[in-house]
């Protein structure tokens, strides 16, 4: 269930310069950033953690879920990589490399602390991964599989894998359910569900069945200490087990007061501080290598923990909830702070002194903020709604947003109170604009729905299918400031242009190229116009889409581009790719500057300038409220 959020969001501010020097010194003048953590983060469906040694480093996924990344214990984090159903990761000491994998689908590698991911070759895999370990150094690797699948191992950092069958009867309906692996990466050890635990000695040359492990079993979850002869186990409806001999004897750890549903496991270098989540039961530590149990985040309403990892020292613990958040504790559990993972954040606008903003994500409300990003208003009027898309008018105190599978709504007092367009029938809402003046209006279909284009030039009141030609995925509309220009992108179909305010139609494809469009952005007098594709180039017209000159500048090639904005005289532009940066142009798009707000690479979706081009704000999918200040 989504938290509820009081008047004011919290805000968490993060202030980098937007410009260095070759040698990184920050520079005087520039772009400088900060982070907005608007609202409260999205409840997802964790299932998977992998911290660094030092526990700073926090990788996190789960069901349909982005690749999380923290570099600084869970204070920020940054959306990664596809979404999908993410069953395991694990990381080396220092954290810069990382191996995780999808159930049913790759096994993906990163060697940059998460920056950018890599498909790891592994013959014979069935893709199915469900668990996997990392020597200290990342260069001795394991993985397991479920729905009849293998153990795999690598000596070279993931480049080359050696199947491996602890049993000796076969993959054949094999379900590795966890594996551990020691510093040096030769004590291995795997749990199979509905079967045994195997350790190996040798890198997984060769393996014994441990029969004293509880026998065969539901096993769930294992972890180890840095030699890999402490082992903690857990299985499903069942209890935890303990080992100090590298899995000679084993004894049963009663550390809920009952057999309970354990989903993860952590243990410190040392093998003593020990952590276990449970669905249903909680999040259990022990700091004396399982002799003693404790229930641990008691002060938390939820008992569902799907995963845990800690740091070497066992000082930070960081779990996660089953859609719910993750939480960290620096103090060894004593205390715990929720980690905003952020929001999925599809649309942003801003008033043309940069005071009044507007930002919407899916199943959230709609926030505002009237100083500039400094403080949020939670609009509860506009409903938790799959929001795709918002705009205002010049001075922010007239929006309208669209949803998916729903409707359009506007708004007359900033905000406050959201009333649904009558005329504008349920759909698939992709992109809505609004005229600087607030009189013309304009709403955009995607494929998923019926891909149709309608305008208002009366403030909403009434509504005119756009007579353009073509059906649409409309992935962005610009407005001129007196609404009589207006300027359409449908994704694969065309650019198209109108000069009375949407009475007629031309088409005005760069070189009568159509391409992949998804972002416009056009001046205050409707004559400076640019646009951006996927896999293509930005492209900038001075005379209302009539002539073109596509940008060939080093930064802004062609990208994965996936929007972009305006000053409002058209000569400071702004555009955001897909899974990468922000790139600013201070020349009509001549030259570009690429900025990295957040630290790192980031999955951007929408953008938006103040009119003197002097402020400019961003969102990201997964993620926190960009907004950058350039200064003289």
């Amino acid at each position: 269930m989504k938290k509820v959020l009081a008047i004011l969001a919290g805000l968490a501010l993060l202030v980098m310069p937007g410009c260095s020097d070759d040698n990184g010194t920050a520079l005087q003048k520039g772009w400088f950033w900060q982070t907005h953590k608007v609202a409260p983060p999205a409840p997802l469906g964790w299932g998977c953690i992998a911290a660094s040694a030092d526990g700073a480093s926090l990788y996190a996924g789960g069901y349909e879920t982005y690749l999380y990344a923290s570099a600084d214990t869970g204070q920020t984090w940054s959306s990664r990589n596809a979404g999908g159903i993410w069953r395991c990761l694990a990381a080396s000491d220092d954290g810069r490399n990382v191996i995780g994998g999808f159930y049913y689908g790759p096994l993906l590698q990163s060697r940059d602390s998460g920056a950018t991911w890599n498909e790891l070759y592994v013959e014979g895999s069935n893709k199915f991964w469900s668990c996997a370990a990392s020597s200290s150094d990342g260069t001795r690797l394991v993985a397991g599989q479920t729905q009849g699948g293998c153990i795999y191992t690598s000596e070279d950092g993931g480049t080359s894998w050696t199947r491996r069958d602890p049993t000796g009867t076969g993959c054949d309906e094999k379900y590795w359910s966890f594996v551990t692996s020691s510093d040096d990466g030769l004590t291995l050890s795997a749990g199979l569900e509905e079967g045994g635990v195997y350790t190996s000695t040798d890198g997984g040359d060769t393996w014994v069945e441990r029969a004293h492990a509880g026998g065969d079993r539901n096993w769930a979850a294992g972890a180890a200490s840095s030699d890999g002869m402490r082992l903690l186990i857990g299985a499903g409806n069942d209890y935890l087990y303990t080992t100090a001999d590298g899995g000679n004897t084993w004894t049963l750890r009663d550390a809920a007061g009952s057999a309970a549903q354990w989903t993860g496991a952590a243990v410190s270098s040392d093998g003593l501080t020990m952590a276990a989540s449970a669905t249903g039961a909680g999040l259990f530590l022990s700091k004396d290598g399982g002799e003693t149990w404790e229930k641990a985040a008691t002060e938390i309403d939820s008992n569902d923990w799907t995963a845990v990892a800690c740091s070497s020292d066992g000082s930070i613990v960081t779990g996660a909830i089953n859609q719910g958040s993750i939480y960290v504790s620096k103090d060894r559990g004593a205390s715990w702070t929720e980690s905003n993972t952020g929001s999925f954040w599809t649309g942003i606008t801003s008033s043309k002194d940069g005071k009044n903003l507007a930002v919407c994500a899916l199943e959230d409300p709609i926030y505002t903020s009237s100083d500039g990003g400094t403080t949020w208003i939670r609009r509860s009027d506009s409903g938790e709604r799959d929001w795709t898309c918002i705009a205002a008018d010049a001075d922010g105190s007239f929006l309208i947003a669209g949803t998916h599978g729903g409707y359009v709504y506007t708004s007359g007092d900033a905000g406050a109170a959201w009333t649904q367009v009558p005329s504008l029938a349920q759909d698939d809402w992709a992109s809505v604009a609004m005229s600087g003046n607030g009189l013309g209006l304009a709403a955009g279909a995607a494929y998923t729905g019926t891909a149709e284009f309608y305008t208002s030039q009366d403030a909403g009141m009434t509504w005119t299918r756009a007579n353009v030609g073509e059906t649409a995925d409309w992935a962005d509309i610009g407005f001129s400031q007196d609404g009589s220009r207006i300027v359409a992108a449908g994704y694969s179909r065309g650019l198209f242009a109108s000069s009375d305010s949407g009475a007629t139609w031309r088409s005005i494809d760069p070189f009568g190229e159509i391409q992949a469009w998804n972002g416009v952005a056009i001046s205050g007098d409707g004559m400076h116009v640019a646009v951006c594709a996927e896999r293509d180039y930005i492209y900038t017209s001075t005379d209302g889409g009539k002539n073109w000159v596509k940008k060939r500048s080093h930064q802004a090639r062609s990208r994965m581009w996936k929007g972009l904005t305006c000053s409002s005289d058209g000569t400071q532009l702004a555009a955001i790719t897909y899974a990468g940066y922000v790139y600013i142009s201070q020349d009509a798009g001549e030259n570009w500057i690429r900025q990295v707000p957040g630290g790192t690479n980031q999955l951007w979706t929408s953008i938006a300038f103040s009119e003197d081009g002097k402020k400019l704000f961003a969102t990201v999918h997964g993620g926190y409220v960009y907004e950058g200040e350039y200064r003289e």
